[in-house]
């Protein structure tokens, strides 16, 4: 067991994007690991725990990085700051839980092509449910994985993000299967022709509906340490500013993108800030869309 809570990890860490070592099958080694420690157990109680368990050293691996804004931004103490990540990952975890005990129990009543398909519509609910209970909190999808590779996730367009998390699981348990049923091979086969066959498709054969149009993606690359800073948002906003005028310079441009949180206030609020903004907006008469 002490090995497949490893592959857990190894399968968060290495599976999902991160700044070192990014192998998007490796993503599959959590399921893989998660599902196969469900079938090992003893008793339902053990599939829960030791689940949870796994799933808490994958989510740990995954969400590691939590704990550097809390220390470098937040004025909390190291070690007190490395319990974010540990916090998110208990407590998320036990979507992951509740999967191996279920796993459990359906691998005592079902067959193996029924198994494979329960995987992966149990994996499903479970990143669903994560994305809006408690607010939500979706940022470990196991489709996420594969963004890097955008032919292998074409089939988003048919069943979504945690639709493809789901098909994933669901290969992920047929390969755990191939030395015990005929179906798993089938299976397996069926799941990664489609991955390697559609998307190249739909990404040929895609025809653009209505007319074409300019965008200016805008970065600022505003530091963290000063973003937050009440005395820095006209600064942030003529940053912004500067940076879209350049590129309506250059080219006319319907569209303009600033990022996430490109806004550190509340937008919708009435302040100076929102002022600014709306005055350059009115100036220029661009459409802009912008995180806040």
């Amino acid at each position: 067991m002490p090995i497949l809570i490893l592959l857990c990890a190894v399968g968060g860490l290495f599976g999902l994007p991160n700044p070192w070592l990014h192998v998007p099958p490796a993503a599959l080694l959590f399921p893989f690991s998660l599902t196969w420690i469900a079938w090992r157990a003893i008793h339902p109680k053990q599939a829960f725990l030791l689940g949870w368990l796994g799933g808490t050293f994958a989510l740990c691996s995954i969400f590691y990085w939590t704990a550097v804004p809390c220390y470098r931004y937040g004025g909390l103490p190291l070690w007190l700051s490395l319990l974010a990540p540990l916090g998110i990952s208990v407590l998320l975890s036990l979507y992951f839980a509740q999967y191996s005990l279920l796993m459990h129990h359906a691998a005592r009543k079902l067959s193996a092509f029924p198994l494979i398909l329960c995987a992966g519509v149990l994996w499903f609910v479970a990143e669903h449910l994560n994305s809006f209970v408690l607010s939500g909190f979706p940022w470990n999808a196991l489709s996420s994985g594969f963004a890097v590779w955008p032919s292998t996730m074409q089939g988003a367009s048919l069943i979504g993000g945690y639709g493809m998390s789901g098909l994933l699981a669901a290969l992920a348990v047929s390969l755990l299967m191939l030395n015990t049923a005929r179906s798993a091979w089938v299976t397996a086969v069926l799941i990664l022709a489609f991955l390697g066959g559609y998307g190249p498709y739909r990404m040929n054969h895609f025809e653009v509906d209505g007319p074409e149009l300019n965008l200016a993606l805008i970065q600022g690359n505003i530091d963290q340490a000063v973003k937050w800073d009440l005395a820095f948002h006209d600064k942030t906003i003529k940053r912004y500013a500067d940076l879209t005028d350049s590129a309506l310079m250059r080219d006319k441009v319907d569209l303009a993108v600033w990022p996430e949180t490109a806004l550190p206030f509340y937008f919708q609020e009435n302040s100076p800030s929102t002022a600014k903004v709306y005055e350059y907006l009115h100036t220029t008469n661009i459409t802009l869309l912008v995180g806040a």
